[in-house]
């Protein structure tokens, strides 16, 4: 249900994602261990790839250094 929340919130669909992105830390051994859970069996339904990543590395900089 969360899932389907944040893909209607920002007009996407299942069908069109091409990749997953999961957080591998900093957090706890249970949340890490869910989200991973469930970031693989959706990239297994949809058969598009996933890739791991830290949390400094799934969040967008606002800002660039000039």
């Amino acid at each position: 249900e969360l899932i389907d929340q944040v893909l209607k919130e920002e007009k996407k669909s299942l069908k069109s994602l091409t990749e997953i992105e999961v957080n591998l830390g900093p957090g706890s051994f249970t949340g890490l261990r869910v989200g991973v859970s469930v970031a693989n069996a959706l990239a297994w339904a949809l058969k598009i790839p996933i890739n791991g990543k830290k949390v400094g590395q799934l969040v967008e900089p606002k800002y660039e250094r000039g």
